[in-house]
């Protein structure tokens, strides 16, 4: 019988990688950002473009863990990626609710969506009632 920590780091089809429902804490987005780059550099990412994902995956993530559920609850987050067509789609799906950048009045935050923005060769963000879901996708090579 498949344990919870085999059905989270199952695949869902070969050479996809997907970790659903993984606590967004903080160890654990460190773990989901090695596993990421290690999986993108075997689908043939160059170093370049593997830091770049990485980058932005972790901030998305980050994003995940800090903003998405009021303090004390810890929510989880759901990563996919596929690679085809000489492209690498990566999904960040969490369970908690949208806060807009500048939430805070801290004048060194909220950059973070635009830091992804910049690192993807495209980006978007959808959040509803089950959550947020950031959608990057980035060329195999620059």
């Amino acid at each position: 019988m498949a344990t919870r920590e085999d059905e989270e780091t199952a695949p869902s089809r070969a050479g996809d990688f997907h970790r659903p429902a993984i606590p967004a804490e903080p160890t654990r987005i460190r773990t989901l950002r090695r596993e990421l780059a290690a999986w993108a550099t075997g689908a043939g990412m160059s170093e370049e473009r593997v830091e770049a994902l990485a980058l932005a995956a972790n901030e998305a993530l980050a994003n995940s863990a800090e903003h998405a559920h009021p303090a004390g609850v810890t929510g989880s987050v759901a990563v996919r990626a596929v690679s085809r067509a000489g492209t690498v789609d990566v999904t960040i799906s969490d369970d908690g609710r949208w806060r807009p950048p500048g939430h805070n009045d801290d004048q060194f935050r909220g950059r973070g969506l635009l830091l992804i923005r910049s690192l993807a060769d495209e980006a978007e963000v959808r959040h509803g009632e089950r959550g947020t879901t950031v959608r990057m996708a980035f060329r195999l090579t620059s």
